[in-house]
């Protein structure tokens, strides 16, 4: 009885972890991804982004999402094709200036919707937020 009941656990066990890979196969991969401003109170400094390729890659438990001209951030795929990464407050290209990125959304039927937030800071202190909306189709 002990016996049948640990095999039956251990296909349950099998199934599952068969089904995670599937699912992270189908995030993984390249998407041509075009943005759309939603809000920019950056003057003079910001990034301009219209159009970009997103790159998933890694395990849904260790995912890094690239973005041109931006860190690479690092999270999670979750549940229905769920994923949200960021990347740690550092230097970014304008002198002085320090950034945290993140970037959250959906996955599914090789089509990609996310929102991405690139906050700017002078030092400790706020500077500017920008953030997009984004999809697009994988490559």
């Amino acid at each position: 009885m002990r016996t049948g009941l640990t095999i039956a656990v251990a296909v349950v066990a099998l199934a599952t972890l068969s089904a995670s890979v599937r699912a992270d196969e189908g995030v993984r991969g390249t998407y041509a991804v075009r943005f759309d401003k939603v809000v920019d109170n950056c003057k003079q400094t910001g990034i301009g982004l219209s159009r970009a390729d997103v790159k998933l890659a890694g395990s849904p438990r260790a995912l890094t999402v690239t973005v041109p001209m931006m860190p690479v951030m690092r999270g999670r795929v979750g549940k229905a094709g769920k994923l949200h990464a960021k990347a740690k407050k550092g230097k970014t290209g304008i002198a002085g200036v320090t950034g945290s990125f993140s970037i959250s959304g959906r996955v599914k039927k090789r089509s990609i919707e996310v929102v991405l937030i690139a906050e700017y800071f002078s030092g400790d202190k706020p500077l500017c937020t920008q953030s997009w909306t984004g999809t697009g189709k994988r490559r």
